[in-house]
């Protein structure tokens, strides 16, 4: 094994860097579905061309469902005692561990998530990760002190010293190269093949490096405490300059579309990385506007004809009822506009407001009032009350609807857990208000 040290990079060293970022510029951009589950330790969600696979870990279930409607697709699979992680490669097979220490394929056929095989495997356990490949999937197993490449023909097992809990990998990308950050080492490790190589992170500031994402041959690693993103090279070189994110927790790497999403919990500012290395910070607060509220008092107006078009020089903007804005002389009686019915993009399917009401079985209702359009999916995130003397956690995703939804039930809250809530639609620039603030029952 090679340990391998990098020195860092500045934007003078790489000057293709995107200005843009380094002022930061905004545009749009939302975060794809769910975290990781070491960030909420509850549920993964993972996605396939024709369906997604929703992973509860502490039940134990994988739920086929269907990406518009969020419906339940057959029985879900179940595995006693719950799971470790699981993913998906690129064939559609889902691989996962469970913590008995079985490595377990299952493919969808006849409508169903069904076991392909399930085999114990000596050393794997609670703290074993997955990353999913174009076929099968590479195992880490701190416990067992190896990596095993399963799922792609003859398996095969490379012994890896220096794996220390937690590690963390990349929840997909090329079997040519798989990284692990091990963040009490202050290292990634690099598995090509029986080749092992660690990389002192720790040398150029990483010293916790977190969960990371690959991207174009290139591997992004959050460093935990640090703000910052650091990228490397197949060999273990840093490649591109660091990059500086906002302030608030931990960032968080989340591939979609041929893009990572680099998302600070607590912070309004997301940053999109490109395959080509390029950045495009993003706003994620949602537009301010104002609008023409009820006066409470209404008159009826009395007119001859159709009434006449009202011509403007820009769009009307608009606010929740309540709110400060011009008050109406004379109007028809207030009418409540009829629910949105169309799939549209952009700051119109936003949530304006959003509530939460604890129940006594420990859920929590959270209900939401749409934008102008409906988006294809619901976001809801509970973001945990600030303690005494404490920073504040970031906020973690708990569920995933449909979006002709106006509400959702939250189960996965442990008891007297405090928080709010806020909804992010699908694509959209920004995310709802945030709720009233509720503490569950227990």
């Amino acid at each position: 094994m090679s340990r391998t040290r990098i020195r860092r990079l500045t934007v003078a060293t790489v000057p293709a860097i995107v200005a843009g970022f380094w002022l930061g510029t905004v545009i749009a951009h939302s975060l794809v579905r769910l975290p990781d589950h070491r960030v909420d330790h509850i549920t993964k969600l993972l996605t396939t061309p024709g369906h997604d696979y929703l992973v509860d870990y502490n039940d134990g279930t994988i739920t086929a469902t269907d990406r518009i409607s969020a419906k339940s697709l057959g029985v879900p699979w179940r595995t006693v005692g719950g799971l470790a992680d699981a993913v998906v490669d690129d064939a559609g097979t889902v691989w996962a561990i469970d913590k008995s220490g079985s490595l377990i394929e299952l493919t969808w056929a006849g409508g169903a998530l069904t076991e392909s095989t399930r085999r114990p495997v000596t050393g794997i356990g609670a703290e074993s990760v997955l990353m999913g490949h174009q076929r099968g999937a590479t195992l880490i197993s701190p416990e067992a002190g190896a990596a095993i490449r399963v799922g792609a023909g003859t398996d095969q097992t490379v012994t890896v010293t220096g794996l220390r809990t937690p590690v963390r990998t990349a929840d997909r990308g090329g079997a040519e190269s798989v990284p692990v950050a091990v963040e009490p080492a202050g290292m990634v490790i690099f598995i090509r093949g029986t080749q092992v190589s660690d990389v002192d992170v720790a040398a150029v500031g990483c010293d916790r490096p977190g969960k990371p994402a690959v991207l174009d041959a290139v591997t992004y690693v959050p460093c935990l405490g640090a703000r910052r993103v650091i990228a490397l090279g197949a060999d273990g070189l840093q490649v591109r300059p660091d990059l500086t994110v906002p302030a608030g927790g931990d960032p968080i790497l989340i591939s979609r579309d041929a893009t990572i999403v680099v998302r600070v919990p607590g912070s309004s500012t997301d940053i999109v990385i490109e395959p080509d290395g390029s950045t495009r910070p993003v706003d994620t607060r949602p537009e301010t506007s104002a609008s023409v509220a009820p006066t409470g008092t209404t008159t009826t107006s009395t007119t001859t004809g159709p009434a006449a078009p009202v011509t403007t020089t820009g769009p009307t903007a608009t606010t929740r009822p309540g709110s400060a804005g011009p008050q109406p002389t004379t109007t028809t009686q207030a009418v409540p506009p009829p629910p949105p019915t169309t799939t549209g993009t952009g700051a119109a399917i936003i949530p304006t407001s959003v509530s939460a009401t604890a129940r006594g079985d420990g859920s929590v209702l959270v209900s939401w009032t749409p934008g102008a359009a409906r988006p294809d999916r619901y976001y809801v995130w509970f973001w945990a009350a600030k303690p005494p003397m404490a920073g504040r956690p970031g906020a973690r995703q708990v569920l995933d609807v449909s979006g002709s939804a106006n509400s959702a039930v939250v189960t996965s809250l442990d008891p007297g857990s405090s928080g709010t809530f806020f909804v992010e639609a699908d694509d959209a620039p920004g995310r709802s208000p945030e709720s009233n603030q509720i503490t569950t029952a227990g």
